[in-house]
């Protein structure tokens, strides 16, 4: 009898043991395992946006930050940052600002490499946004070379035809009585170049005349152009129509941006 109560004692202490204890054990040490060994961290995504003049590439690069909740990074702000750093770097921005000099290449790559090391070394970094970097084929190269481990180029460009630019930059109007902005073929005045609002003449910037239009896209395409080869070389070059409407390019840019940011939801 008292080694059948042992018995009994002891497979119902083992049943207790498998059945309620060890689930609970096991669950405590998921919870509580380290995130690196249950799951690898998303590389941050450095979102490149290329665009022809009057592709609106300049504001859609602040909605979508806004809206995404990521920092819009430029070479204005890289250089207030450091500004009010007490780094080495510091003192050779203050010389060329106090120099009037243009920013060389080298020293804008440094400011973005120093940012994107700092920036993305929480796991919480999803990236950031560049403006106006890379702004020639030396810049972009490095920007392919430099960047972190921990970090991945998601280049797109606003696909835009020189006809379309030339069109919607070269046609513009405007009213220096009421500042209204007409133009001549999309949005033309009821009356010829005549304001609806104050019936004040209208004029035409000299950098909005056609010809100068044409001069400015050649140049953007001389710099442009061997960026946009280098990200196709890549691989990593995404293609958007730039000649819908304002909203329709901002959510087809934003759902591409969210499936770049949390791939795993459209794997």
């Amino acid at each position: 009898m008292t080694r059948a109560v042992s018995y009994l004692f002891f497979f119902g202490s083992l049943f207790f043991l498998l059945a309620i204890v060890m689930p609970q054990i096991i669950t405590e040490m998921a919870v509580h395992a380290p995130a690196e060994e249950t799951q690898k961290r998303q590389k941050s995504c450095i979102f490149l946006l290329l665009g022809p003049p009057s592709s609106g590439h300049g504001v859609l690069i602040v909605k979508l930050a806004r809206v995404l909740h990521i920092p819009h990074v430029s070479p204005d702000g890289l250089l207030f940052k450091i500004l009010n750093e007490t780094s080495g770097m510091r003192q050779k921005a203050q010389e060329y600002l106090t120099n009037h000099q243009c920013l060389p290449n080298y020293f804008i790559m440094e400011m973005l490499e120093q940012y994107l090391k700092e920036s993305t070394e929480s796991s919480e970094s999803s990236g950031c946004f560049l403006d106006n970097i890379p702004s020639n084929i030396e810049q972009a190269i490095e920007l392919t070379n430099m960047l972190p481990d921990n970090c991945r180029l998601v280049p797109i460009y606003l696909a835009m035809p020189d006809e379309a630019v030339i069109l919607q930059e070269g046609g513009r109007l405007i009213c220096k009585q009421c500042g209204t902005v007409y133009h001549s073929v999309i949005s033309p005045p009821e009356e010829l170049m005549t304001c609806d609002n104050c019936l004040t003449s209208l004029t035409q910037r000299e950098d909005d005349t056609k010809e100068v239009v044409q001069k400015r896209l050649k140049k953007w395409h001389t710099e442009i152009d061997p960026i946009l080869s280098h990200f196709r070389k890549e691989g990593t070059l995404k293609e958007i129509k730039a000649t819908g409407s304002f909203d329709s390019i901002f959510s087809e840019i934003k759902e591409y941006c969210i499936e770049q940011l949390y791939p795993e939801q459209y794997q």
